[in-house]
């Protein structure tokens, strides 16, 4: 029982911090709720895996000892992300720690969906090397072609400065 309780809130979290996490690339004044979220997620899991680590077998229990020591670097990442986004310089930090983020949390819901559905070790192994593949190249598309546009705007002189009147 209480292996479902942590698994749920785990999930319930893990859902807020990638919603967070996505819409705070847009929002940077969401990225507290990210932090927050990511934060809980990490501390549900430990107490998830030690209550549900007599029905794992010996496969799976380096694999969730492994998701615990992922879930701290998220919590760290969610820092970095957080206190860089107070600076339009360091932009490009928070668009490298939010897009590792997203990356981890979107590869944990497609992998626990396809294990869900049944599916075997290859499709499995597929998704979880696929999908960080597939977002490292969405997060250096988003870092290349957004990043210099912020920076653009905010070096931008103002539409009343000296420079930009003739």
């Amino acid at each position: 029982m209480w292996h479902l309780v942590f698994v749920s809130l785990h999930a319930a979290l893990a859902t807020v911090a990638l919603v967070a996490g996505v819409l705070g690339l847009r929002h940077p004044r969401l990225l507290p709720v990210h932090l927050w979220s990511i934060i809980g997620m990490s501390l549900a899991l430990p107490f998830s895996v030690v209550a549900g680590w007599a029905g794992f077998t010996a496969v799976t229990r380096p694999i969730f000892v492994a998701l615990v020591v992922l879930s701290c670097f998220m919590v760290i990442q969610a820092f970095r992300a957080n206190r860089a986004s107070r600076s339009d310089a360091h932009w490009r930090i928070v668009v490298n720690c939010l897009g590792f983020n997203i990356i981890g949390l979107t590869t944990g819901f497609l992998a626990v969906a396809v294990l869900r559905m049944g599916a075997g070790p290859a499709v499995v192994i597929l998704v979880a090397v696929g999908v960080p593949v597939v977002g490292h190249f969405c997060v250096r598309w988003l870092r290349n072609r957004v990043v210099p546009r912020t920076k653009r705007a905010a070096t931008a002189p103002a539409a009343g400065d000296p420079i930009t009147r003739r």
